[in-house]
């Protein structure tokens, strides 16, 4: 008689270590399916990066990558005022053209072309999983469209493009806190000043 309750609650005490084992590893496969999802480019957490966080005056830092990018477009939206946007962009490789008007950074309007300057209107993919164009990848190709077309609108000798983006970054990167501050700034060097603020 004995026996029988000892066996019994041998019984109970392994079904409860498989229980807990079972537990233990859906656990386990609910960790790797989330680390995979991630990989994968599924939903993730925004990050709260400078741009995002606000100042004590509830304005936006701008962090280096929106500063380079804002620059870009400025100075080709300039150039597209300046100068015949479908010339502009014949100067560019098919890839560098694609990247651009797939990205949603260069629209067709109407019978030309104008830059989308709120990159929140381009159409990029922000995860590997998507198809799509890639924010670096258009601003590669602004990049090179800017290193093939001339800044010519300040007079004296045309500078590349390119060389006009990183004239400006080459001063003033780093020297203002908020977003408003450097687009002013780089307003002013786009249209030939310092790049001084105030």
């Amino acid at each position: 008689m004995t026996g029988e309750p000892a066996r019994s609650s041998g019984k109970r005490r392994r079904r409860a270590a498989l229980a807990l084992a079972a537990v233990a590893g859906v656990a386990v496969l609910l960790v790797a399916a989330v680390l995979l999802v991630r990989q994968a480019g599924g939903p993730e957490e925004p990050e709260a990066g400078p741009a995002a966080s606000p100042q004590e005056g509830g304005e936006p830092r701008a962090d280096e990558e929106w500063v380079r990018r804002q620059v870009r477009i400025l100075t080709l939206e300039r150039m597209f005022a300046e100068g015949d946007p479908a010339e502009i962009l014949g100067e560019a490789s098919e890839d560098t053209r694609s990247a651009l008007l797939e990205g949603g950074a260069v629209v067709e309007d109407g019978p030309g072309f104008r830059v989308e300057t709120d990159p929140a209107g381009w159409t990029v993919a922000d995860h590997l999983g998507e198809q799509g164009v890639r924010p670096g990848g258009v601003d590669n190709a602004m990049d090179a469209l800017l290193w093939e077309n001339d800044v010519t609108w300040c007079g004296g000798a045309a500078v590349a493009g390119r060389d006009f983006v990183h004239a400006y970054l080459d001063t003033h990167e780093g020297a203002f806190d908020t977003q408003e501050e450097y687009l002013e700034s780089i307003a002013d060097h786009v249209d030939c000043g310092s790049g001084a603020t105030g």
